[in-house]
């Protein structure tokens, strides 16, 4: 029985591994761009934003079609923006990286595996800039039981309060 929990939590962790990827593909766009005649560079980056991305749009789906558990909503708030601070403290900055340079790849390097740990501890997939570029909206919800969770929801924002369907991603993030 440990054995399949500690397989679960593998396989979690690499999902969220995956998604955290997907986060960047706006700066994997510009580094491809800016890097053009790098050819192992160009399908690297290429392959993590296919890869990432189809397994978040995978993910998002397969949560929202599986939803079959029911919160009663006390209030909510739009969060949004937490994916426009994200961009500019954590893609912008990158944009001077010279991939040529040793330091600046080291440096990238050592930072990327840093916030990847910290996403991952911190449960924080729903940071994702690609959710609101392709319509999906994040809302922190506080439920009748003083739960406070994350809503990952399609299209305009759920903000009326009352019951709602949706699925775990994680024990504090909801697709619905």
């Amino acid at each position: 029985f440990n054995e399949g929990i500690k397989m679960i939590d593998l396989l979690r962790n690499q999902i969220k591994t995956i998604l955290f990827l997907s986060s960047y593909t706006f700066l994997f766009v510009i580094l491809i761009l800016k890097n053009l005649s790098n050819q192992y560079l160009l399908y690297t980056l290429i392959a993590i934003i296919l890869l990432s991305n189809v397994i978040l749009f995978i993910s998002i789906k397969r949560c929202k079609s599986l939803a079959d558990e029911f919160v009663k909503i006390k209030s909510v708030e739009n969060i949004n923006s937490v994916n426009s601070t994200y961009l500019e403290t954590y893609i912008i900055p990158f944009l001077a990286i010279d991939l040529t340079n040793i330091v600046d790849i080291s440096s990238l390097v050592l930072l990327f595996v840093v916030l990847a740990v910290l996403y991952i501890k911190s449960d924080m997939m729903y940071v994702n800039p690609i959710l609101n570029f392709i319509g999906y909206n994040l809302i922190e919800i506080r439920t009748d039981k003083d739960d406070k969770l994350i809503l990952i929801t399609m299209g305009k924002s759920k903000t009326h309060l009352g019951k709602i369907k949706f699925r775990r991603l994680t024990n504090s993030i909801l697709v619905g």
